[in-house]
């Protein structure tokens, strides 16, 4: 016999359903993903280098769809070339970086050492 509860309430009803019980065969398990962990912390895989390469070969482009769609004279301009004092409208070129503080950080890491 079973004790069951009825979906809709909280009453508790004996049933006489036979449990049924199975049989669950075993096997051997042998962990084979220890060559996939990395072994060292490597931060030459940053993304850095192919950022700079996509922004340079595109950079052409973007200078050709900046000045069809606002001319000749709009001033284009990197991060590094805005000034507080320079109130005057341009497009920006470049790439954005978002924190994430989840996000693996070789100068976290080494500060935390």
């Amino acid at each position: 016999m079973t004790l069951t509860q009825e979906a809709s309430g909280s009453d508790l009803t004996m049933s006489t359903t036979p449990i049924v019980r199975v049989n669950r065969e075993t096997c051997s398990y042998e962990n084979l993903s220890q060559r996939f962990l990395h072994q060292t912390k490597d931060f030459g895989k940053q993304f850095a280098h192919i950022y700079a390469v996509r922004l340079s070969k595109m950079r052409g482009l973007i200078m050709r769809r900046v000045h069809q769609k606002w001319g000749k004279n709009t001033p284009v301009k990197t991060l590094a070339e805005l000034q507080d004092d320079d109130r005057i409208k341009c497009v920006v070129i470049g790439t954005l970086f978002k924190h994430q503080e989840l996000k693996p950080s070789i100068l976290k890491e080494i500060s935390e050492e």
